[in-house]
């Protein structure tokens, strides 16, 4: 795969048939390309598979370029003077990913968490009826400015779960860069499902399942923060359902036919408060 990824054109598809696809470093697409089964393959006939190092996370496989502790790095180019930003849309369909080992107290902060998909630099990534799995990763870290991400119609997780990895989200949008995820199923969350977290992260959750998660089911973090939400279920969360801090904001579209969020954590099934009769909680107070 590596081999393939490496000869191809931008601009390019790259059809995988049936079967197990294991990589050995770190798969970095920095063109634009499409990766995507073959017609005749089945929800998870082809599987993209790697080992993440339990010693070294994803600022290890920055710096060797090799550390599993990424398993792909999907990224442009943006220049510091005036030159174009070289800004690839890469697409992934039908691809089911595993990302195995890991370090269990590795977070995303400290850099020895692990990184299944890490985007940035101004790529710009869509996943289309794509599952994420990962032992104790990250499933997609999306970061920076001009950098996007959308996940439509996917089942990001289990991801951490097993071991409550610290570094175990679902999708992780961070500092200016922009992430959808549409009409999907984000489930068994070692921390939260989706997270916009720190300034300037934008993100929008549509129509999507969230839970069980064992941190947040979906959160805004750090100043201009984030998170717009509309028809989303959010269930077994064991901390909070919507989690808002240091100047994040969660934001819900309300109004919609049928639409019976809780007044007081806005997930679908109503709380004990809600049967109890207790007004709504503003979300600065929350």
């Amino acid at each position: 795969l590596q081999d393939i990824v490496a000869a191809a054109e931008a601009g390019d598809t790259i059809t995988l048939e049936k079967g197990t696809y294991t990589l050995e470093k770190t798969l970095v697409i920095d063109k634009e390309l499409t990766v995507v089964a073959a017609a005749n393959c089945e929800w998870g006939d082809v599987l993209i598979t790697a080992a993440a190092p339990t010693d070294s996370g994803h600022f290890g496989a920055r710096a060797d370029g090799k550390s599993l502790g990424i398993m792909f790095n999907c990224k442009g180019f943006i220049p510091e003077d005036s030159s174009p930003p070289l800004l690839p849309k890469i697409a992934f369909r039908g691809i089911k990913v595993d990302h195995t080992g890991g370090s269990e107290i590795g977070t995303l902060s400290n850099g020895l968490g692990s990184i299944c998909f890490s985007i940035g630099a101004g790529a710009k990534v869509l996943f289309e009826e794509c599952e994420i799995i990962t032992e104790t990763s990250t499933a997609i870290f999306c970061s920076g400015r001009l950098t996007e991400v959308k996940v439509d119609t996917c089942v990001i997780g289990p991801n951490g779960w097993d071991c409550e990895s610290a570094s175990g989200y679902g999708v992780c949008i961070f500092r200016e860069a922009y992430g959808e995820v549409i009409n999907s199923d984000v489930f068994r969350q070692a921390q939260s499902g989706v997270i916009a977290f720190n300034e300037g992260s934008t993100a929008l959750v549509v129509e999507s399942e969230i839970g069980p998660c064992l941190l947040g089911g979906i959160a805004a973090e750090g100043q201009r923060a984030t998170l717009t939400a509309k028809d989303v279920t959010i269930n077994g969360i064991e901390w909070r359902e919507v989690a808002q801090f240091d100047g994040g904001e969660v934001i819900f579209e309300d109004g919609v036919e049928g639409d019976e969020m809780c007044v007081h954590f806005r997930q679908m099934s109503k709380c004990d408060d809600c049967a109890n009769g207790v007004p709504g909680t503003t979300y600065a107070e929350y």
